[in-house]
């Protein structure tokens, strides 16, 4: 599944994830992970192992199910297939969301290096310059005092 560098689109999410359905609902899997990043903050992004697939659902909660109308035979099915694209959806967008935060880190990082190798330069380079005219005053004032 290619994504590139740019921002995912949601039409992204529709292979991915009519192939994980493919592969709980024939039970070639028992269980769908996605291993993605989490971004903290522009600082800060961590490794994330979420279950996507089975959901748990809790069991004190279950009973509030019987509320809606159609039943839950109807209804799951279709809210599970949006769970699922939206969650895939969210990773991918939080993955890019960390490369992008890395990214910026990364060239301000090389930027003030950069910087401060220029400054280091200029002072050595000043340094040198200052060196050569004290030298060329020097021979220049002593060249007068020999004539």
């Amino acid at each position: 599944f290619p994504f590139g560098n740019t921002l995912p689109s949601f039409d992204a999410v529709f292979p991915l994830s009519q192939f994980i359905d493919e592969y709980f609902v024939s039970g070639k899997v028992a269980k769908v992970q996605v291993l993605s990043t989490n971004f903290q903050s522009i600082f800060t992004q961590t490794p994330m192992l979420t279950t996507v697939l089975p959901v748990e659902i809790a069991t004190d909660t279950r009973s509030h199910f019987s509320l809606f109308e159609p039943g839950e035979q109807e209804l799951l099915p279709q809210m599970l297939k949006h769970y699922l694209e939206m969650t895939l959806y969210r990773h991918l967008l939080e993955s890019y969301l960390s490369e992008q935060a890395a990214r910026m880190l990364s060239m301000q990082n090389a930027t003030n290096n950069a910087n401060d190798m220029i400054e280091d330069l200029k002072l050595e380079y000043n340094k040198l310059r200052q060196e050569r005219i004290t030298s060329e005053i020097l021979d220049i004032s002593s060249a007068k005092t020999v004539s």
